[in-house]
């Protein structure tokens, strides 16, 4: 099941119940995003922020495959304490980025992401949404077994 959370020109949020314990927070970059000016990129951000606290999801999937906004140095740190950290405090696993295609687009994305190396959720790039949707809901085989032993 999904419920749309929020749209406008820039973004569009879903939550995806995947089952009772489990839910994917999505969220799409458009390509209007290019527009936003940093004060209104960090409003959207803080939305993103919101929802997270509220839903507490399992799994996070960011789509910037129409993303055309680069993520500054300056916009970094805030991007880092307002959403990666809090994925923490909500105990989210995993985080699946979706990158858009533009070299330099996907390296500001990179470097947001640099720090959070010691983060106890799993971050992976994919090149689909479907991709990550396997991943998500993909058991670890290892971890599985190595409770049974």
């Amino acid at each position: 099941m999904n419920k749309k959370l929020f749209e406008n020109e820039y973004v569009q949020t879903s939550l995806v119940f995947i089952n009772q314990e489990q839910t994917i927070y999505s969220y799409r970059w458009k390509q209007a995003n290019k527009y936003l000016s940093p004060e209104m990129y960090q409003t959207e951000t803080r939305r993103h922020r919101d929802y997270i606290q509220k839903y507490k999801p399992t799994f996070v999937m960011a789509d910037f495959q129409e993303s055309q906004f680069i993520i500054s140095a300056d916009l970094q740190p805030f991007v880092k304490t307002q959403v990666l950290d809090k994925m923490v405090e909500t105990g989210t696993k995993k985080l699946a980025i979706i990158p858009p295609e533009d070299n330099v687009l996907k390296m500001s994305i990179e470097q947001t992401l640099e720090e959070q190396t010691a983060a106890p959720y799993a971050i992976r790039f994919f090149e689909s949404v479907d991709e990550a949707k396997i991943w998500f809901v993909k058991k670890d085989i290892w971890h599985a077994y190595a409770h049974k032993l």
